[in-house]
């Protein structure tokens, strides 16, 4: 190998430690944040004016037209493909080629512009809008099935300071976005790479799914990871536990959707186990293979990456059933070296008529902060 090439490989590893090492000493001061107000949980005091418009063309006059493949957007989550209906816009795939654009999906960039429209194709779509960190209005935008064009558009003439540099994170699921229109005087460009901003998988069940939560952007997942200071991508599926079977098996998923993510992730989460409480002494050995299989295909992807799994939830409080899977949880993670993070009682007989919801199993959206501010503490915690 020549002086120049070990050169550079020496420098790549000392750029790549030295990442780590400010997203660890991030995460360690994330722990001592106190629960308090988070900015991407609040929505901001001057939001632009927002019209939406059912056309396909912009109302904006002269506009500038910005492509979904453009450079200057960064996409955080499975490969995206374009719309066969509509191949200017485009969606995220099933991570092997498919095209149900029902997977979670971050758009984000920079711009100027004192007027923006966000094309989004009708696909039952359920996204939030985050601008300089802050939701742009209190409830998630939503759009029906029926395949047509809708034009979001943002006009921030009626502000102190219409032409400021904006950060702009569109995030949702079902989403299929085609773009911008900017007016003639905007631009739009590359939001940087993040470098000193961790990114988080998760692999989850209906709660990383965000049943009760008012969008897939404000769920426990979501706030645990803005407790850490990070990014977050989460795989939820109802119902889904280590002993699922067919598409829903654990390592699976992973091979669809944390292994074909378009980042490299620092912390790999696991958020099963409530759903194999039934689980008898043949399942728990059945849950360890599945585990062992599950961590062995996330380390395969991102061998970087710290793997953490937290314990069962307990949406009543702890049983008898849902012990036997957190020992086994407990037991498993030991064996692989990732570290378990117990959430038991995190929610239980005394506060689950705040955080639970009627269903008596899932959070409800004071349930997911309140579980993502806590979940986000202990895992920086047990990092540290």
């Amino acid at each position: 190998m020549s002086a120049d090439l070990l050169a550079r490989g020496i420098g790549a590893r000392a750029h790549a430690v030295a990442r780590r090492s400010a997203r660890e000493t991030a995460m360690q001061a994330a722990a001592a944040i106190p629960l308090g107000t988070l900015p991407c949980f609040t929505v901001a005091a001057s939001p632009p004016l927002i019209t939406a418009t059912d056309a396909a063309a912009s109302t904006i006059s002269a506009a500038v037209r910005v492509t979904a493949t453009n450079a200057c957007f960064r996409v955080t989550g499975t490969p995206i493909m374009p719309v066969a209906a509509d191949p200017s816009t485009y969606g995220a795939s099933d991570g092997a080629g498919g095209t149900g654009f029902t997977r979670p999906i971050q758009w984000e960039w920079m711009s100027d512009a004192a007027q923006v429209e966000l094309l989004v194709l009708k696909h039952n779509a359920l996204f939030d809008l985050f601008i300089d960190g802050q939701l742009v209005q209190d409830g998630a935008f939503a759009t029906p099935a029926t395949g047509d064009r809708r034009l979001v558009k943002l006009d921030w003439n009626a502000t102190g300071d219409p032409r400021r540099p904006r950060h702009y994170r569109l995030a949702g699921i079902n989403l299929l976005f085609g773009g911008l229109y900017l007016d003639p005087a905007g631009s739009a460009w590359f939001s940087g790479d993040s470098a000193r901003r961790g990114f988080i998988a998760i692999l989850g069940d209906s709660y990383s799914q965000g049943t009760g939560a008012p969008s897939v952007a404000r769920t426990w997942a979501a706030a645990a990871a803005a407790q850490l200071q990070m990014d977050v991508w989460s795989d939820g599926v109802g119902g889904a536990g280590w002993n699922s079977g067919g598409a829903n098996v654990p390592a699976l998923r992973v091979a669809k959707g944390v292994a074909a993510l378009t980042r490299a992730p620092d912390l790999l989460v696991t958020a099963m186990g409530y759903n194999d409480f039934a689980a008898d002494a043949p399942a728990l050995v059945g849950l360890r293979t599945r585990y062992d299989a599950c961590v062995a295909a996330m380390r395969s992807a991102w061998p970087a990456a710290r793997v953490v799994t937290l314990g069962p939830w307990t949406p009543l409080g702890p049983t008898t059933a849902l012990g036997r899977v957190k020992a086994a949880l407990i037991e498993a993670a030991a064996a692989n070296g990732a570290t378990y993070v117990d959430v038991e009682n995190f929610v239980g007989v005394g506060n689950r008529g705040i955080y639970t919801a009627p269903d008596n199993v899932h959070p409800t959206a004071a349930g997911h902060l309140y579980l993502g501010r806590r979940i986000g503490q202990a895992i920086a915690e047990a990092l540290a």
